[in-house]
């Protein structure tokens, strides 16, 4: 259909009243309510348009907005659904917030060059949008201003720009190129979140902070080169980058956040400054080709999960500073074959080595005080493990499954040993149980095929259920 047969308004009536169901009051467009206008035409003499004037108009399929118009109110134009053209003039000063939200046939905006006040949500669900010329003098890309632009290609932000506020980009899964300014020193929360073919990234040397899952699911982008002046990796920054490499964390950085590169499935080497000091949950979980990972003196936490599947990973070098270790800080690490705990580490949390099949040995530091559940789970090639003389507490299914023990020493500092705590150790033969020693939970040595020699001491007076099941040569 040509633009002639469209239905047309032109509000060229008197301010002040009601015309063809538009208001406008002291040279403000008020309302634009109940018409079913293709094309609009806004009168002359406007110096703004109202909040919501035209929202969910959707019969609305092209505006012109005449020179003299220098504000647009929020959501003026939000969800005008077959929206798809806009004349917008180079009087405008001001575009609030969701102005164009929902806009789903809008394809191309421009902007004039002078302006510099773009609110959150500007065009953000524009679904067809494909090209934005943005103002020259822009100092912010605005919070989710181009959110679930999903047909956006490329867009040129000034060189103005110092920064790009939270989900400014976010699905954006069409975006394939990019460019940040050399003074941007903020890239804010989400704010590229899911642009998944986006190929590359140059971090400007100003930048200081990356917000909490920034760049998550880019996941065609193999490197970023981090500038020195960074300060801050939020959560979840890089996570599900999954052609990222390499990466050198800057100085800057005192700390990797949870979840920062979590799923980096291609990254095989990270090289961290001896200015971390806590490795957060699951920071490095999942990064399937991660070989090794040398932490420097300083570092005093890791946390849960945070090498947990890294299932490349045979070495990892825990300096002595560090006195929490998380639970499953290292489950699933199938080529790790040794390990070796700080001696200021007390707690062996849950699940620590859980089905580290290649584990040969770890030695436990001298304090150690629990030996938590599943902390030894599955690693079927342990084949020795000193109990410290300062445990009370070794966990349900604890040392469960680990079929190549033949000998354990289970000290009188010991107080419980837990449910399956030695289960299936099919090749352990004897064990030591030393006087001290008060409790032994439900089926403690289950289907420990061999063992022949395990001597109750004294001291224990609670023995649960059928501690000895399936052990043949105990009977």
């Amino acid at each position: 259909m040509n633009e002639k047969a469209l239905s047309t308004i032109d509000l060229n009536s008197a301010f002040g009243g009601y015309g063809n169901n538009m208001r406008i009051e002291n040279n403000i467009l008020i309302s634009a309510e109940n018409t079913e206008a293709r094309v609009v035409t806004i009168p002359d003499g406007v110096t703004a348009i109202s909040r919501d004037a035209f929202r969910d108009l959707h019969f609305l399929m092209k505006v012109i907005i005449p020179e003299g118009v220098k504000s647009i109110g929020d959501y003026a134009f939000s969800y005008c659904r077959n929206l798809n053209e806009v004349i917008i003039p180079e009087s405008l000063e001001k575009l609030g917030r969701g102005v164009f939200r929902g806009c789903e046939e809008l394809e191309e905006i421009e902007l004039p060059a002078g302006m510099n006040d773009i609110s959150e949500d500007a065009f953000s669900f524009c679904k067809k949008l494909k090209k934005v010329t943005l103002p020259e003098k822009l100092s912010i890309i605005s919070q989710g201003m181009f959110e679930g632009c999903r047909s956006l290609t490329d867009v040129k932000i000034p060189d103005t720009v110092v920064l790009i506020d939270d989900g400014a980009f976010k699905e954006c899964v069409s975006l394939s190129e990019v460019n940040i300014p050399d003074e941007v020193v903020k890239i804010g929360d989400y704010a590229f979140a899911n642009c998944q073919i986006l190929p590359s990234v140059k971090l400007p040397d100003t930048l200081v902070s990356i917000g909490r899952y920034a760049f998550q699911n880019c996941r065609c982008i193999p490197a970023f080169e981090l500038p020195e002046n960074l300060t801050t990796i939020g959560s979840w920054a890089f996570a599900y980058c999954k052609s990222l490499k390499k990466i050198t964390i800057p100085a800057g950085i005192g700390r990797i956040r949870n979840h920062s590169f979590l799923y980096c499935e291609e990254l095989e080497t990270i090289e961290l400054p001896d200015t971390i000091t806590t490795i957060g949950n699951s920071a490095f979980a999942y990064c399937l080709k991660l070989t090794s990972i040398t932490l420097h003196e300083g570092v005093t936490s890791i946390g849960e999960g945070a090498f947990s599947n890294c299932k490349s990973l045979t070495l990892a070098v825990i300096p002595e500073t560090v006195d929490e270790i998380g639970d499953y800080a290292f489950s699933e690490c199938n080529s790790l074959t040794a390990s070796v705990l700080p001696r200021q580490v007390s707690f062996i949390g849950e699940g620590l080595f859980r089905n580290c099949e290649n584990l040969v040995t770890v030695s436990l530091p001298e304090r150690t005080l629990r030996i938590g559940k599943w902390a030894f789970f599955d690693c079927i090639s342990l084949t020795a493990c000193k109990i410290p003389d300062s445990v009370a507490d070794i966990g349900d299914h604890a040392f469960e499954n680990c079929r190549s023990l033949h000998f354990l020493t289970i000290p009188g500092s010991v107080r419980r040993i837990g449910k399956l705590a030695m289960a299936g150790c099919e090749n352990m033969t004897y064990v030591n149980l030393a006087d001290g020693i008060r409790e032994i939970d439900d089926f403690a040595f289950k289907n420990c095929t061999r063992l022949n020699k395990a001597i109750i001491p004294s001291s224990v007076t609670k023995i649960g259920k059928s501690i000895f099941e399936g052990c043949p040569a105990m009977r």
